[in-house]
């Protein structure tokens, strides 16, 4: 019989006020990149509105965001930072709710889609909280966002064959590298 594992906590980003875009406005001043056709320009909108995706509180990093810079930035700089600012608020943030130092981690699982650095995100995680030498650190990129889901299980499967131990997962998408 497979013993039970627990989600202790978890928690989100909060992007920052200036980072929620209100879509009609972005629409707008996206006619401004020299990157914009109406071809394209048609297809984001189509797509964004049909997605379900709020048109006030979506949040875009500002190097991607029309009314914030005058071209998009989709550099590895650029990616890396906002990747710094996701994971730095949310296991900040877990961290604090559950009363855990970054040292206390055990095994550490990351994951994104279309942001898949070397060294690997779960190694930024690692060097900017500075964790310990011997933590787990397993890194899925370019699963997609179903990856959450599965993610999950490897997580399980993680905890079931090492009890006793604390995971961290932290799954989310990296959009300025699209």
């Amino acid at each position: 019989m497979m013993r039970p594992v627990y989600l202790v906590d978890y928690t989100m980003f909060d992007a920052p006020e200036q980072l929620k875009v209100d879509f009609y406005a972005t629409q707008m001043a996206a006619w401004n990149w020299k990157c914009v056709s109406k071809e394209k320009h048609e297809f984001v909108s189509k797509i964004f509105l049909a997605s379900g995706i709020s048109t006030t509180r979506t949040a875009v990093p500002a190097c991607i965001q029309p009314t914030l810079t005058t071209e998009p930035k989709t550099d590895l700089n650029s990616a890396q930072a906002e990747c710094k600012m996701v994971y730095g608020q949310v296991i900040s943030e877990v961290l604090r709710k559950t009363g855990l130092q970054a040292t206390d981690i055990d095994i550490l699982i990351t994951n994104t889609s279309i942001y898949c650095p070397t060294p690997s995100i779960a190694s930024l995680v690692i060097n900017m909280f500075k964790m310990r030498e011997d933590v787990q650190a397993y890194h899925m990129g370019g699963m997609g966002c179903a990856f959450g889901v599965v993610g999950l299980n490897l997580v399980r499967d993680m905890l079931t064959a090492h009890p006793g131990k604390i995971c961290l997962f932290v799954s989310s998408e990296v959009v300025t590298s699209a």
